[in-house]
């Protein structure tokens, strides 16, 4: 992965936690010199919704340090202090101007979210579709299974019965995301049956024999569940836009 820079070509372009790293790495390095504490502490100060583990953090410095991106500049004592070099700083404005739209993107889909759970403020415009390399990042951030719990529950509390299939258009109307079709379905299945909670949703097969469709319908205990998964979602809606808001704001400083 880091001889001669493979590494970071193979990243480049695709919306990651690595990817965000190497660009915090970049702009904090770009006018002086840090320590490598000093620069996990910049990470999760600027990513504090989503802070990242150390020994991850090491790794993303070693492998810019192998490809050269960037260099130990000098040490005091036994602290290691490194600078960008002028490959860092190419890689630095080639992957901002590639990223930024991107995780703008995220952005405004999660305001999109949290708009439909809130109504606080003015509704958001239209948004197009994320690309589909996008969306399983985007889903890591947002936790796609609380949003996806709290749809179904709400659509289920109006109706007398649901299809998932119908509530996956739906996701991906509203937002242009939504989690993967079979991730959707362990979720649909597991909320038959929620170990901390209980029964969330009860489903019937239209023909039991063939099992090609599915209606679902809310329990009493999703009923009085769902207010509680209303709020938590609230949250971190909100954190997830403050997340992407940090790092654009951050990497364009």
């Amino acid at each position: 992965r880091n001889n001669g820079g493979k590494g970071a070509d193979r990243d480049m372009g695709v919306l990651s936690k690595m990817t965000i790293m190497r660009l915090v790495i970049c702009k904090s390095l770009y006018y002086g010199h840090r320590s490598t504490q000093e620069l996990l502490h910049i990470m999760n100060r600027v990513a504090q919704h989503h802070p990242v583990a150390e020994r991850y953090f090491k790794h993303a410095m070693q492998n810019m340090n192998k490809e050269e991106n960037i260099v130990l500049s000098f040490q005091e004592g036994l602290t290691p202090y490194y600078t960008l070099t002028k490959k860092g700083r190419a890689y630095f404005h080639t992957e901002r101007k590639a990223m930024i739209p991107k995780l703008t993107h995220c952005q405004h889909v999660a305001e999109k979210i949290l708009y439909s759970i809130t109504k606080d403020g003015e509704p958001p415009k239209n948004i197009s579709p994320l690309e589909a390399d996008d969306r399983s990042f985007f889903s890591s951030i947002v936790s796609a299974k609380d949003i996806f719990r709290y749809y179904v529950l709400e659509e289920a509390q109006k109706k007398p019965s649901i299809v998932m299939a119908d509530m996956m258009r739906s996701i991906d109307t509203k937002f242009g995301w939504r989690p993967s079709r079979s991730y959707i379905y362990q979720l649909a299945i597991a909320m038959e049956d929620e170990p901390e909670h209980g029964s969330l949703l009860i489903g019937t097969w239209e023909d039991p024999r063939m099992r090609t469709k599915r209606f679902w319908r809310i329990t009493d205990v999703g009923e009085r569940f769902l207010p509680r998964l209303k709020q938590d979602t609230a949250d971190r809606a909100r954190k997830t836009v403050h997340f992407f808001d940090d790092i654009v704001t951050y990497v364009n400083e």
